[in-house]
């Protein structure tokens, strides 16, 4: 009885979500810009609009955040706000204001997750017109953030002082 009450409670509850979202589990920090605290974790699910971040001390909703999520040596930046938290679970984030340079990773990663294979994907397959015009407008950012996240890969820098730096780079 009542696993049919929660069926149906569960059916006719619409899903506010505007794309389709899937599992993705990989390494993310978070920063709050304001105090600066910062929040290293791991995602559950991602898609087009934002992620969940698995993590006990969630910050509260609406908090405006630095986002990096970091996989198979590719990081993706953006800045995000909290729509959803749950002390000892974990956070729901919106993206805000995804440089076009950053966009061609998550199309990429969102691609594959669809089933597509990493050969069938290509960085500029995916990203089409958006890879053209970021050449143009922020193509020096997004190379500069790739070699400060290489770097901090190969422990020339730390995890703070690449983060210190990207931070100085999105402002």
């Amino acid at each position: 009885m009542l696993a049919s009450i929660i069926k149906s409670v569960l059916e006719s509850t619409p899903d506010r979500r505007a794309t389709c979202r899937y599992p993705f589990t990989t390494g993310v920090t978070v920063i709050d810009p304001t105090s600066e605290t910062e929040i290293n974790a791991h995602t559950t699910d991602i898609c087009a609009g934002g992620c969940y971040v698995d993590t006990m001390n969630p910050f509260p909703s609406r908090t405006a955040v630095h986002l990096r999520l970091t996989r198979n040596g590719k990081s993706f930046h953006t800045k995000a706000h909290v729509v959803h938290c749950q002390t000892g679970v974990g956070m729901g984030l919106l993206f805000t204001n995804v440089a076009p340079a950053q966009a061609p990773i998550l199309k990429r990663w969102l691609a594959e997750l669809e089933g597509a294979s990493p050969s069938e994907v290509s960085i500029t397959e995916v990203a089409g017109e958006s890879h053209r015009s970021s050449e143009s407008q922020g193509g020096e950012h997004y190379m500069i953030e790739e070699l400060i996240s290489v770097l901090a890969q190969k422990h020339v820098l730390t995890e703070d002082e690449a983060e210190t730096i990207l931070r100085r780079c999105d402002s």
